[in-house]
């Protein structure tokens, strides 16, 4: 499909065919710009390829970056993860890499999987994708806890100013000897999260400090109901989640800081009591981590508009910023065929003396908010908000 990029033959036969839960596609390997206005800031690559693809036509297509851990030169095992990542594809059809390699800056691509998906990046709850293993030895799974539970600890130590003595996953010991056998994870894509240890043991101190004797009460309803203890409970719904991918879906991180964190970690918790299971089964898509900040939209109280773009080198050609470019998105709108939305759409241009284009743009659920149309229309962090995603 991508005939312009060279397609990636060195992968095992057994990796390729686990893939193929995620995707039909080939791995292809992707030019990666590093100057220019077309080279955007490392770990930001939904935004960076929708502002590009908005400026100069084409389209994004998201994936999965497929990084070889054993190429770091450390014994991994074989151990492949797979990371939600999006390019662009220009207008002559070829898949350029428009995010800089933070991490190897040396880099000249990346070995990319894509996938046949839109996500929303402009809504009120935004979509990524779920970065996931392959399971390739005894250390795939354990080195994934580590990644996501290392990104864990910089969203808890932002809010809560909660200091980490390390990337520790939490495991109650009934877990580690349930999933101490990986033979029916071997040779599959999955996915795998975990709370950091010490948050879960410094939840637990706080729990008792609180509570006080109303644990006492607490162990006797657990006893009654499971057999087990109120902190034996406590444990097991903290538990990492460990999930095969089947190809029934991709596991999407939905990043919605509408809902308060202590709230929707106190209600899983209890309901995942109730009925057996984890609080991180329980959230499912919900990118609980995302509700520590507080904010109604994804987008509009984001903080990365404007000024705030990742796309921050000038042309080499021209020598003008990203804002300085008009988004040929506009003129690929189509109003509505509802009335109501039409004057809806109408009434909200005539409010911030905007053109029914820039509406219809800076609403699409698919498009980030271009840097140009921000600064031609003057909107700033939360002053747009989500009036309708047309």
């Amino acid at each position: 499909m991508y005939h312009l990029n060279d397609i990636a033959t060195h992968f095992s036969p057994e990796f390729l065919e686990a893939i193929k839960v995620l995707s039909n596609h080939e791995i292809y390997k992707v030019p990666i710009r590093k100057v220019g206005i077309t080279s955007g800031q490392a770990q930001r690559c939904y935004w960076n390829a929708s502002i590009v693809s908005q400026t100069w036509g084409g389209e994004v297509v998201y994936g999965y970056i497929v990084d070889e851990l054993d190429k770091s030169g450390l014994n991994f095992g074989g151990t492949i993860r797979l990371l939600g990542h999006g390019v662009w594809k220009n207008p002559e059809g070829q898949l350029v890499d428009v995010t800089q390699d933070g991490v190897n800056p040396n880099s000249t691509h990346r070995y990319f999987l894509p996938v046949d998906l839109k996500l929303v990046l402009n809504g009120v709850a935004s979509e990524q994708l779920k970065n996931l293993t392959y399971v390739a030895s005894e250390y795939s799974i354990p080195v994934e806890l580590k990644c996501k539970v290392s990104d864990h600890v910089i969203d808890l130590q932002k809010v809560f100013n909660f200091n980490s003595n390390g990337y520790k996953p939490f495991m109650s010991k009934g877990w580690m000897k349930q999933e101490a056998s990986i033979e029916k994870y071997l040779g599959k894509i999955v996915l795998a999260d975990a709370w950091p240890d010490d948050f879960v043991h410094q939840m637990m101190r706080k729990y008792a400090e609180e509570v006080g004797t109303y644990i006492f009460q607490k162990d006797e309803e657990c006893k009654e109901k499971y057999g087990t203890t109120f902190w034996d409970e406590f444990q097991r719904v903290m538990n990492p989640v460990i999930q095969v991918i089947t190809g029934d879906y991709l596991p999407l991180k939905i990043n919605d800081d509408r809902p308060a964190f202590n709230n929707v970690l106190w209600d899983n918790f209890y309901e995942a009591i109730r009925e057996r299971t984890t609080v991180l089964d329980r959230v499912g898509d919900l990118n609980i981590f995302d509700t520590i900040f507080i904010g109604d939209d994804a987008v509009w109280d984001s903080g990365m508009l404007g000024d705030k773009t990742s796309i921050k080198n000038p042309s080499t050609a021209t020598g003008k910023s990203i804002h300085d470019y008009s988004p040929r998105s506009l003129e690929n709108v189509t109003l509505p065929r509802n009335k109501s939305k039409r004057r809806k759409v109408q009434k909200t241009a005539n409010k911030y003396g905007m053109t029914v284009e820039q509406v219809l743009v800076l609403s699409d659920p698919f498009l980030w908010p271009h840097p140009n149309l921000i600064k031609e229309t003057g909107l700033t962090q939360g002053t747009f908000k989500s009036f309708s995603r047309v």
